[in-house]
């Protein structure tokens, strides 16, 4: 393929980035989440805990507001953390202050808990990410829905019999 056709490809791949509000290419977080959710039971509960992990590739600080989790089937929401509830949830790497805003090339945590009713039948999660821009506007992102590990859900008790035991969790 000559040098023409792929510039013409790329330029194409391009404006579907395009910011729809300004007309122009709008870098913002690459999300990761690097293990699969599976869903545990523990004291008749089932838990999912997981992390989803945001590096900011733009060239200005974005403050993180809102974090939704939904069911990817039926967008029955599962869990929403915004203001204070997702500042306590949000860890930057390399920094001890809990913050929402995730500088330029800085990655940012989310630790996810959600405690599922009973019976509840989830095979994927869909998120939504909102940060603001440093201009004052809101984006959000909507990654692709994240498959649930499919395997029989374990069960966790206490390690040993006997005795007063106790877990911790920060």
């Amino acid at each position: 393929m000559n040098r023409f056709a792929w510039s013409l490809i790329f330029g194409v791949s391009l404006a579907a980035r395009v910011d729809a509000a300004a007309g122009v290419p709008v870098q913002s977080f690459d999300v990761d989440v690097p293990a699969a959710p599976m869903a545990v039971r523990s004291e008749g509960r089932t838990l999912l805990a997981y992390e989803i992990h945001l590096t900011n590739f733009a060239d200005e600080t974005f403050v993180l507001s809102e974090v939704g989790v939904r069911d990817a089937a039926t967008g029955r929401a599962l869990a929403t953390y915004a203001g204070d509830a997702l500042a306590e949830r949000v860890k930057l790497v390399g920094h001890a202050s809990a913050s929402r805003a995730v500088a330029p090339g800085q990655r940012a945590i989310v630790f996810v808990e959600i405690d599922l009713a009973r019976g509840d039948a989830v095979g994927a999660l869909a998120h939504a990410i909102s940060f603001a821009r440093a201009d004052g506007t809101t984006r959000t992102l909507t990654p692709a829905p994240m498959p649930l590990e499919v395997a029989d859900t374990p069960v966790l008790g206490p390690p040993l019999r006997a005795g007063p035991w106790v877990a911790v969790h920060d």
